[in-house]
């Protein structure tokens, strides 16, 4: 599950980026009051974010006078890009594509930065004015039928910084096209080749009314219009590691030819929850995951995985050469990731 975005790392990424802003290290920063109205935190909250700040010369604390700019990084900051990362609506930071962004970042010797979206009166506003300081923004996970998203993606194409978002539609931005198909088409075929009609999909949105999770989810509506003739998705196939807990306690909800689908954000969750009820995998469930997972999880056996992750990489170096190393401001950037399977020992071969 996704975890939120603490406290004080807002607090530290909307001060690190005022001091992207400072034009000279005489700058004034918020004082504690300030910042703790600000946020509505702690002042413990925000000594940490500030101190942080300061052990990494960033910021230079004068005693009776405030918190400035340090003189050295005034210095280095010229010419840095750094790139900034939104994740759905803001209010989470970690996914399955956080850590390979950050990878690629680093690989090219960029900066980036989270972004975040509060339920603040002027938390847009700020946002934006956060966005001005940097060399780009991706936007993972946005959806350009959502209002709130659609409103903020304009404003911030506006400001001509170099702007990818990463969506299950294609939009009028640039951006790396999650195909929910092809992801099916690669799940069915796992499916099928291991002798699986029926798959258990988890999800942190389990919780979501029917319609809800469909529209969140729409891989999973996609399969079973490949696994069934009707093309409709059992209201029981889908749950939150939660609700699996409760349904476990009924034996006959495991099907003999049950396949679990999950993301590996989730999976040590899941695995927890069959351990305590005493199933073993791959004996008695099979498990699928969503991008690459460890055999740790699986006392010792290697997990079998649909993966884009490797598509994904290319897409985003594409883009951060193109927009940012080249400055390249032409035309639309579209690309469309590639789902890769990968079996391994976690699933039970019911053909054999």
């Amino acid at each position: 599950m996704a975890n939120p975005l603490p406290e004080y790392i807002k607090v530290r990424t909307f001060v690190y980026n005022l001091a992207l802003q400072a034009s000279d290290g005489n700058s004034k920063l918020p004082s504690e009051n300030e910042l703790c109205k600000l946020f509505d935190v702690s002042r413990i909250t925000v000594r940490k974010a500030l101190q942080e700040l300061v052990k990494s010369r960033i910021l230079l604390a004068r005693k009776g006078m405030g918190t400035f700019v340090h003189p050295d990084f005034m210095m280095n900051k010229q010419n840095s890009w750094c790139i900034g990362y939104l994740r759905y609506n803001g209010d989470l930071a970690v996914s399955h594509f956080s850590g390979l962004f950050a990878d690629v970042i680093e690989m090219l010797g960029l900066k980036y930065e989270l972004l975040f979206r509060s339920d603040m009166p002027d938390s847009e506003a700020r946002l934006l004015e956060t966005i001005r300081t940097l060399s780009g923004i991706v936007w993972d996970g946005y959806s350009p039928e959502e209002s709130s998203y659609s409103e903020v993606a304009e404003k911030i194409a506006k400001t001509g910084i170099p702007f990818l978002v990463i969506s299950r539609e294609k939009t009028a931005y640039d951006t790396i096209l999650l195909d929910s198909e092809q992801e099916a088409d690669a799940v069915v075929e796992f499916a099928r080749k291991n002798g699986y009609e029926h798959i258990l999909f988890i999800s942190d949105l389990g919780t979501l009314p029917y319609r809800k999770f469909l529209t969140a989810n729409p891989t999973y509506p996609a399969v079973y219009r490949r696994l069934c003739k009707s093309g409709k998705i059992p209201q029981d196939s889908y749950c939150s590691p939660t609700q699996l807990k409760s349904r476990l306690r009924n034996r006959s909800f495991l099907k003999e030819n049950m396949l679990i689908y999950t993301r590996r954000t989730m999976v040590r969750e899941v695995l927890d929850i069959l351990n305590e009820q005493k199933i073993r995998i791959p004996e008695d469930l099979s498990v699928l995951v969503f991008e690459e997972s460890t055999p740790l999880l699986f006392n010792g056996i290697i997990p079998s995985v649909v993966s884009c992750r490797e598509s994904m990489k290319e897409h985003l170096l594409n883009w951060l050469q193109r927009r940012i190393l080249r400055g390249e401001r032409n035309g639309t950037f579209f690309e469309k990731r590639v789902v890769r399977l990968s079996p391994g020992e976690s699933t039970r071969n019911r053909l054999k």
